[in-house]
């Protein structure tokens, strides 16, 4: 998992150089704190998870977020493991931790402070872990090395004073990636690529690069081809910077600078531009998370934005499939993605969630602050929600079905096509929380059937009535009613069969014709309605307003209105 950063550039480098007073006094370093953390000195947070979560109503339900005792308190940035009963996790403080099926126990290792991801080759016993460099800027290291039996820490190039490495990610044991940041200073920020070739670490981006000002913090590859993706974020203190996001690919050869679609859209908004994980099941299927909710797909030409119905940090992000895919972050948030949209899964509190990897569906293993650890179970999920659409406009989640998980609070959302408009929405209704908007949520609490009802914008149109007054008691004479449409429509395109005043009387067969009765220049239909029944529906009063409204041919709905004196 990645150290997500948010101080500001005069805060770094102060606390830089107060770094390497400390180290040159032998005094420990201070960990520079994570956003999400609340911990005093040295990275210790109290448990902000309960013994227990409640999360599916039903005890027969198979869906589960179980929380695990991990017996530290140190905030975990990062897991991975080589099946479910082989789990490595990493923290604050330098805090290993191994599960071996039934137990987290503690590991020991030279590191002392913070790791922020771990990573193994699951056919071997090789697992590394990497962080923020230790003790001497001479002969740095960060990267510690388990051979199956014990960590030793690994010999790395000189990467500047006070870096970081921030995500690791590999092929094999002897094509292994780390990437992360060199030195801070002022006004450029160094990013560092790391590879290892299975005998020692070299760096592939330095000081010398033709990247600069962008800070890595997580990676991934295929191993399928000799892809690998890095992402994070521009430098904040570049002004004018082309780029939204930073993600960076490599080819086999070199790693360049990836662009277009979502990429290139510049932000107006702080902190908005970075990303903390990748995941992908192929290089044409790749998914990266960061900041305000953030999440973006490659489909192998174009990265595009994808709904994730929440504003909150996104951390870390993990799939057995394209259509299982889990991610986690800020305040206890958990998505899920179904391979048609993305569903929140509740788990009853807030705790800061920062790394997750899984052996399968049913073993998936998040950690996060206060020495949280989680296990979830997405085999089963119990609730079904379908979604349809009447008349003509779309939805997210898109029409279709949806196995959800008990309990959550889906958003959902309805969108018109051109010349419609969002009604309501109608079926099994009793859990959403507002009928009439087209932005809402469902709880789902059962399975549920809804529709998006959608309906043809109305035409307002001109209407003037033939008189000024009208009296009931000469209850014979006919009403004339003059109808002209908006620009762009015309009234020979009128279905009078439609016509109705006030909702009510049908306007007469004949006579009907086109002209100017106001000499406006506007070409109008006249109608005429049977005075009797017109005087039926009328109340006497000084303004009443007369409505008339019909159909065009193409079924395109108009109302207007007029007004006039109705007298006894």
């Amino acid at each position: 998992m990645k150290l997500i950063r948010y101080l500001f550039l005069s805060l770094v480098v102060t606390i830089t150089t107060l770094s390497l007073l400390l180290t040159g006094l032998g005094m420990a370093k201070a960990n520079i704190g994570h956003p999400f953390q609340t911990a005093p000195p040295g990275g210790k947070t109290a448990s902000v998870f309960p013994s227990g979560v409640q999360v599916n109503s039903g005890a027969s339900e198979a869906f589960t977020i179980t929380p695990m005792s991990s017996g530290t308190t140190s905030t975990l940035y990062g897991v991975w493991g080589s099946s479910a009963t082989d789990v490595f996790a990493v923290g604050a403080s330098g805090t290993i931790l191994h599960y071996d099926g039934s137990t987290w126990s503690p590991m020991t290792s030279d590191a002392t402070l913070a790791l922020y991801d771990v990573w193994g080759d699951s056919a071997t016993s090789d697992v590394f872990a990497m962080g923020h460099v230790h003790d001497s800027p001479i002969l740095p290291y960060c990267v510690f090395h388990y051979d199956g039996s014990v960590w030793s820490n690994m010999e790395i190039p000189y990467l500047g004073v006070d870096p970081a490495l921030y995500g690791i990610w590999g092929a094999s044991a002897n094509d292994v990636f780390a990437v992360g940041r060199g030195s801070v200073m002022v006004g450029n920020v160094q990013p560092r690529i790391l590879h290892y070739d299975g005998s020692s670490w070299s760096e592939m981006m330095n000081y010398g690069g033709s990247i600069h000002n962008v800070w890595l913090h997580d990676v991934w590859g295929d191993p399928a081809t000799s892809d690998v993706f890095a992402v994070g974020d521009v430098y904040k203190g570049i002004p004018d910077h082309p780029d939204k996001y930073c993600v960076l690919r490599y080819d086999g050869s070199s790693w360049n600078r990836m662009t277009g679609g979502e990429l290139e859209v510049v932000s107006e908004l702080p902190h908005s531009n970075t990303l903390y994980g990748i995941w992908g099941t192929s290089t044409d299927d790749v998914f990266a998370v960061g900041e305000q909710g953030t999440i973006l797909h490659y489909d192998g030409s174009t990265w595009s934005r994808m709904t994730s119905g929440t504003t909150m940090t996104l951390s870390g992000i993990w799939g057995s499939s394209g259509d299982n895919i889990l991610v986690v972050g800020e305040s206890g948030t958990i998505l899920h993605y179904n391979g048609a949209a993305w569903l929140p899964m509740t788990i009853g509190s807030t705790p800061n969630l920062l790394g997750i990897w899984g052996s399968s569906e049913t073993d998936v293993f998040v950690v996060g602050e206060g020495g949280t650890i989680l296990k979830i179970d997405t085999s089963n999920m119990p609730r079904t929600l379908n979604m349809a659409v009447n008349g003509s406009g779309t939805t997210t989640p898109a029409t279709g079905s949806y196995n959800c998980f008990d309990g959550i609070a889906v958003n959902i959302t309805a969108l018109p096509d051109s010349g419609w408009h969002f009604v309501n929405w109608t079926g099994d209704v009793s859990t959403v929380e507002n009928v009439s908007k087209s932005y809402t949520k469902i709880t789902m609490d059962g399975n549920y059937s809804i529709v998006a009802n959608f309906a043809i914008d109305v035409a307002e149109v001109t209407v003037y009535l033939g008189q000024d007054t009208l009296v009931l008691r000469k209850g014979n004479k006919p009403i004339t009613a003059y109808i002209e449409l908006p620009e762009g429509y015309d009234v020979n395109d009128i279905d009078t069969s439609t016509i109705l005043l006030n909702q009510a009387v049908v306007a007469q067969k004949k006579p009907v014709k086109t002209g100017d009765e106001n000499g406006n220049g506007i070409s109008d239909l006249m109608v005429k309605f049977k005075g009797k029944a017109v005087r039926n529906i009328l109340q006497p009063g000084e303004e009443v307003e007369i409505s008339v409204s019909g159909q065009l041919m193409d079924g395109t709905p108009f109302e207007g209105t007029d007004t006039i004196r109705v007298r006894d």
